[in-house]
C-alpha cells in the first residue's frame, strides 16, 4: 500500500480537531438558545407577577385611598392581599419575595406610593433600556432592572424625601418612635432607606433623603 493510499483511507488529526470544534460550537449554540428561552420564560412570569401586584395595589387604593401594607409581599405564596390578589407571587427562579419600597404619610398610617422591583435574567430585554435600568437600581445591596410603581412615582427614581416613621416628638403622643436612627429598622416596620440615601429628621419624623455623599 502506497503512502497516498494510506492517507486517503483515514482521518487526520487536524480533520478531527476541525470536526470537534464545529460540533462543540453547535452544541454551545443549542445550549445558549435553550437557556435564553428559559430566561425569557422566567422573565415573562416576573413581568406578569408585578403587573398583577400593581393592579391589586391600585384596586386596594380605589377602596381605601391608601396603598396596602407593602410588607405583605414578603409572605409570597400567601393570601394576605385576597380578594385583590388571590396568591402573592414569588420570583419563579429564587422563590423569594419581590423587592418593594414605599412612602408613608407623616403619621405612618398610609402608604402614599410604592415601587416593586424584580431582576430580569435576560439583560438584553428592550424594556430594561426603556426604563433606564441598564445599569440597574441598587436597593439594600441588591440590583434590579425591572419594576412597576404607583402613578405618582416612577421606577428608578425615589422621591427626594421618603417618610419612615415618627421622630422623638411623637413619644409624648404614645406613638412608635425611632429614637435612634441607627436601629430604626428594628423599631419601625417600614421599607427602609436605599443605597445613596441617609436618614434625617424633618418636621418631627425620620426620612430617607438622597445624598450624593452617601
Amino acid at each position: 500500500m502506497t503512502k497516498k493510499q494510506r492517507k486517503s483511507g483515514g482521518v487526520t488529526l487536524m480533520e478531527m480537531i476541525i470536526v470537534l470544534t464545529i460540533l462543540l460550537a453547535l452544541i454551545s449554540l443549542l445550549v445558549f438558545g435553550f437557556r435564553s428561552q428559559i430566561y425569557k420564560g422566567n422573565d415573562t412570569k416576573r413581568k406578569d407577577d408585578l403587573e398583577r401586584i400593581r393592579i391589586a395595589f391600585e384596586d386596594y387604593y380605589n377602596d381605601y385611598h391608601c396603598y396596602p401594607d407593602v410588607t405583605v409581599l414578603g409572605n409570597c405564596d400567601g393570601n394576605d392581599l385576597d380578594p385583590y390578589l388571590k396568591k402573592i407571587p414569588c420570583d419563579p427562579m429564587t422563590k423569594q419575595p419581590y423587592k418593594v419600597v414605599c412612602g408613608l404619610t407623616e403619621d405612618g398610617g398610609c402608604r402614599i406610593w410604592y415601587q416593586v422591583y424584580a431582576k430580569l435574567e435576560y439583560g438584553d430585554d428592550p424594556v430594561v433600556k426603556r426604563m433606564g435600568l441598564t445599569e440597574g437600581k441598587t436597593i439594600d445591596g441588591e440590583t434590579f432592572n425591572y419594576g412597576v410603581s404607583s402613578p405618582n412615582t416612577f421606577i428608578g427614581n425615589l422621591p427626594e424625601a421618603t417618610f419612615i416613621c415618627p421622630g422623638t416628638g411623637a413619644i409624648a403622643r404614645g406613638k412608635t418612635t425611632c429614637a435612634n436612627p441607627a436601629d430604626y429598622l428594628s423599631v419601625c416596620e417600614t421599607c427602609g432607606c436605599n443605597d445613596g440615601e441617609r436618614i434625617v429628621l424633618i418636621r418631627g419624623g425620620y426620612y430617607c433623603c438622597f445624598d450624593k455623599d452617601c
